[in-house]
């Protein structure tokens, strides 16, 4: 993990990656790959860019609250123009694209309304409308074309077992103690 990304202390407090193409050459093929990483400890998300997806640098970061578990996915908007959406937490979305900047060597995340979110001081996320126990989707790209849902992307959340506002509440503690990773 590259220094920029260690706490004081050299904790390290990264973890959900996800990795995406951004970048290809004239034959489509993919020559720098990305990947976001979530930090709670400093309401960050970090990316990280690879040539061969075992050495990883420092890319730039965004500021947002409670960054856990950023996933990235394909969607279409309703004028079928295939964009990036990215969910975080389950319950917070931005959609966009992730862009390569050589001349910085950076990747950045451009929404839909063409503002690049890094220059951002906090990224406030589109609300997702879910039950209130739904907690840190897991998406996935069907491509099976036998299935009905081939060239899709699914998402499930995990199954916290308490509404969320429970959290600072009397279910406080048992919130706490999770409940075994059910999921909805």
């Amino acid at each position: 993990i590259p220094q920029s990304l260690l706490l004081s202390g050299g904790k390290k407090d990264c973890r959900d990656p996800g990795i995406f193409p951004v970048k290809k050459d004239a034959n489509n093929v993919v020559t720098k790959w990305g990947m976001t990483l979530s930090s709670q400890g400093l309401n960050k998300v970090f990316m990280l860019q690879s040539d061969d997806l075992v050495n990883w640098s420092y890319a730039g970061e965004f500021n947002t609250a409670v960054p856990e578990c950023v996933s990235i996915s394909k969607v279409k908007d309703t004028n079928n123009v295939e964009r990036t959406l990215m969910v975080i937490m389950s319950r917070g979305y931005l959609v966009g694209e992730f862009v390569y900047d050589d001349a910085t060597s950076k990747i950045k995340f451009i929404d839909k309304d063409g503002v690049d979110i890094s220059t951002l001081s906090n990224v406030v996320l589109n609300q997702v409308e879910c039950g209130e126990d739904s907690y840190a989707a897991q998406t996935f790209y069907i491509d099976d074309q036998n299935s009905e849902y081939y060239g899709k992307s699914i998402a499930m959340s995990w199954y916290s077992g308490l509404p969320a506002a429970a959290e600072a509440g009397l279910y406080a503690g048992v919130r706490s103690t999770w409940n075994g990773g059910g999921f909805t």
